[in-house]
């Protein structure tokens, strides 16, 4: 004959689970519990002390003795010897730390009822640096491009371009293009090229600009053309004598240098 199945055993896992949950959750709330009335109870307490010339140990002997909070520590991290004058009246424990530890080397942290103090970089010992003898180094931040061409918008290459009162200049490519790294988005840019007139033209914020140079026929006057390049009427010490073709005509060249 078959024993009868006992169906009440299969619950008793789940109940045992659930006796589980339960006490978990009981110590979770009463952590959380304890946490807020541990953080309530450094925000609500008042501290009163009337200390004179009396060491850091026996104010917080005067605090742990008067109120809940007690004090975590290295006596190697703290002074306790540091003498200190304290008036304060019903204050937040926080407002009584700043007083005490505020121009120490101590640093201090509240958590619950406890007050844990460690040690904190100096403030006093950092050197004072003094922003006149910091030296300030400008960068050329502002790049401005730009074409030089003439009239009929012929480009200029070897055009010059140079920075007003600096010697920061350029000289356009072939094409007549140019970039340049200036120091101010309002400088002045001189544009000047052999035969044609000088150009000021101020940037006014401008990162592209356009060129278009005059000719000048005072500039192509003062230009002498040689063999060997041009130069200024001004500049040219020797004598400049044109040929014509009949006076080539009466020697009789071997080479090229002869005939010269």
């Amino acid at each position: 004959m078959k024993k009868p199945l006992n169906r009440g055993g299969l619950y008793q896992p789940f109940l045992k689970f659930d006796l589980k949950m339960k006490l978990t959750t009981l110590l979770l709330m009463a952590t959380l519990f304890g946490l807020y009335a541990n953080d309530s109870y450094a925000q609500k307490t008042k501290v009163t002390l009337d200390v004179e010339d009396a060491s850091v140990r026996s104010v917080i002997d005067n605090i742990e003795s008067s109120t809940d909070f007690r004090f975590i520590y290295k006596t190697k991290d703290v002074n306790l010897e540091h003498k200190i004058s304290l008036r304060v009246r019903k204050e937040p424990i926080q407002k009584v730390l700043k007083s005490l530890f505020g121009n120490t080397n101590t640093s201090y942290k509240i958590r619950g009822t406890h007050i844990i103090l460690r040690r904190a970089p100096d403030k006093r010992s950092l050197p004072k640096v003094d922003l006149k003898d910091v030296p300030i180094f400008r960068e050329q931040d502002f790049t401005i491009t730009g074409t030089v061409s003439d009239g009929s918008g012929t480009p200029l290459p070897g055009a010059n371009i140079v920075e007003k009162g600096t010697v920061n200049g350029v000289t356009a490519d072939f094409d007549g293009n140019f970039s340049m790294e200036i120091s101010d988005q309002n400088a002045i840019l001189i544009v000047s090229y052999v035969g044609f007139s000088k150009k000021e033209v101020s940037l006014k914020g401008r990162s592209s600009i356009s060129v278009i140079l005059e000719e000048s026929a005072a500039a192509l006057d003062e230009i002498v053309i040689v063999g060997y390049g041009s130069v200024k009427k001004s500049d040219l010490t020797g004598s400049v004598v044109s040929l014509s073709e009949e006076d080539l005509n009466q020697v009789n060249p071997v080479s090229a240098d002869q005939l010269l």
